[in-house]
């Protein structure tokens, strides 16, 4: 080899090396605090949100769980960020290199657990969707909750072992701290029995179960929009409940997907480590950190991002947070006082909402008593005259008591909801 081979080589590696150093630079110390404090933020509002009492069910018992799963997930990776900072390495910081192995457990952990809880709660969707019979019976707060305390417990066992795997020491010759393997960590057999357990426990099934499933609940979303004329025909109701469980079906799907985009690159990156690791210094292995690191970056920003998902997906999960966090509105007891207002203000200008809810139901009551006695009474004029009487003396009572109060409650129920419109 000549010398200039050599020189190029020597420049080769340099660049790929200074790939390296920019991705850590950018990924570890620029972007991650900010990222870091956006998902912290985001996460602590979704805590607060899906646990009011208008959001209460299973599926928001599970999002509650995985905004605490990330949560902490960001917090334990903002802390072992620190190593990447050239003054954390000297002996004054003995603490938190002390607490650097069991950051590194609970950040695998948080991260398995957020994984295993995304699992959890779309297999609980697909029965509800799918099996609804037995979606009434399984998918219930109590079990969401026993489901959350395994997994979580399943999640801390299985990486229980990751402290073991280093050793934090202060180096005789420079005086500052320095990480190495055990002798655990340096055990091939180990290492590759506990790398392809997490691969199939963390990463080929849950990928796998969650394309199933959401390929099964797009499917149920989409017959169930074909389905929108004969569910309209049959009562706005049941096509008011049936797009409602499809927001938050589409809410779910949004998450996995999301949560599949970011999740398989680290698992492929896992995966191909478990057959080949390139040798240290040269231009493959600086690649292959320089991609690990992005990488590890999009996994942080998975975590950071399911806040922004409810918001732009969930028009209930909008009005909750802004009705929690903006009291000036008047609260959620007013803001439920408007949703009915709102669509009842052009039957407020003529009979009020009480009296001409109470006309129809008169109507109907008529009607079916009518059917009645014309099957089980022979004589059924006189009980056909009594409801004439009862009628005209509530009819009476209408006109005197409800019409001013519902004209007054129209004015006052009006002027609130333009002011609500107004400022959301």
């Amino acid at each position: 080899m000549t010398m200039d081979n050599c020189a190029a080589l020597i420049v080769q590696d340099q660049k790929y090396c200074y790939f390296r150093k920019a991705v850590h630079f950018w990924a570890q110390q620029a972007l991650l605090p900010a990222v870091v404090a956006v998902g912290v933020v985001g996460n602590m509002l979704s805590v607060v949100v899906l646990t009011r009492e208008p959001m209460k069910s299973s599926t928001s018992t599970y999002l509650t769980a995985l905004a605490v799963s990330d949560l902490f997930y960001l917090l334990f990776v903002f802390t072992i960020s620190f190593e990447n900072y050239p003054w954390i390495v000297e002996a004054d910081y003995y603490i938190y290199w002390k607490w650097y192995p069991y950051g590194l457990w609970l950040t695998d952990a948080a991260s398995n657990t957020s994984v295993l809880l995304t699992v959890s709660f779309t297999v609980e969707r697909y029965i509800a969707v799918c099996h609804p019979l037995r979606g009434r019976v399984l998918c219930t707060e109590s079990r969401a909750k026993r489901v959350i305390l395994m997994v979580a417990l399943f999640c801390i066992l299985c990486t229980a072992t990751t402290p073991h795997e280093w050793h934090i020491a202060i180096n005789a010759a420079t005086g500052k701290f320095q990480k190495s393997s055990t002798e655990l960590g340096r055990n091939d057999i180990y290492k590759k029995a506990y790398n392809w357990f997490c691969i199939i426990t963390f990463i080929c099934v849950p990928l796998l179960v969650l394309a199933v499933l959401n390929w099964f609940l797009i499917n149920a979303v989409n017959q169930s929009r074909r389905n929108r004329t004969r569910l309209t025909c049959q009562g706005n109701v049941v096509w008011n409940r049936q797009r409602q469980e499809n927001k938050m079906t589409m809410t779910l799907i949004a998450v996995v997907i999301m949560f599949c985009v970011c999740q398989t690159p680290t698992a492929v990156m896992m995966l191909t480590a478990s057959v080949y690791e390139p040798p240290e210094k040269t231009p493959a292995y600086y690649v292959n950190r320089g991609l690990h690191t992005i990488f590890n970056f999009l996994m942080v920003v998975n975590a950071a991002s399911n806040f922004m998902l409810y918001c732009a997906m969930s028009r209930k999960y909008r009005r909750t947070l802004m009705i929690t966090f903006m009291p000036f509105l008047g609260g959620p007891a007013r803001a439920q006082r408007y949703a009915p207002v709102v669509g009842q203000l052009p039957a407020v200008r003529h009979h009020g909402p009480a009296q001409h809810g109470g006309h129809a139901n008169d109507r109907h009551n008529r009607r079916r008593g009518h059917r009645q006695t014309r099957t089980s009474h022979p004589g059924r004029h006189q009980p056909r005259q009594a409801r004439r009487q009862q009628q005209a003396a509530a009819d009476r009572h209408g006109r005197s008591l409800s019409a001013p109060r519902s004209y007054q409650a129209g004015f006052t129920a009006s002027c609130r909801a333009a002011l609500f419109v107004v400022f959301s």
